[in-house]
């Protein structure tokens, strides 16, 4: 087990609902090609977690997720949409905006900060801008 829970060999399916009342609403496509392009993108990710030995956390496999859904609605800004992020990052552990939280520093002290936003980067891990707490604004695109 990781801090991410169980490593998955298949992806869960409950977060497929609201995507596709999301998608159904804002892509222009009739909801039963919304739920047929879903469909195709979760069972190519299901393909590659079945290939990987041992398994990949819940985050991995969202990510590689989304990459198949960008692929399956090119019209669509996935990584951009900040509900289907919200969707897609659920229960993976991720930091949200607003949370806080204290980082130790190498020098022995610790600094406070504050996740201002969140995204899906352009490489498919999760961009973070965060400020601390004397005000300096840090981003980047974080792995699992």
């Amino acid at each position: 087990m990781d801090r991410n829970g169980p490593r998955k060999r298949e992806i869960d399916r409950d977060f497929a609902i609201g995507l596709e009342t999301h998608l159904a609403l804002h892509s222009g496509l009739p909801e039963p090609e919304v739920v047929s392009r879903i469909a195709t993108a979760l069972n190519a990710t299901d393909n590659w977690l079945s290939r990987l030995d041992g398994g990949t956390s819940l985050f991995n496999a969202r990510m590689f997720f989304c990459e198949q859904l960008s692929e399956s609605f090119p019209g669509v800004s996935v990584r951009d949409d900040s509900r289907i992020a919200d969707i897609l990052l659920a229960g993976t552990g991720t930091r949200s905006p607003g949370d806080e939280f204290d980082q130790p520093r190498l020098d022995g002290g610790t600094d406070h900060w504050r996740v201002l936003s969140r995204r899906i980067g352009p490489r498919f891990g999760i961009e973070l801008a965060m400020q601390n707490q004397d005000g300096k604004i840090v981003q980047g695109e974080f792995f699992d």
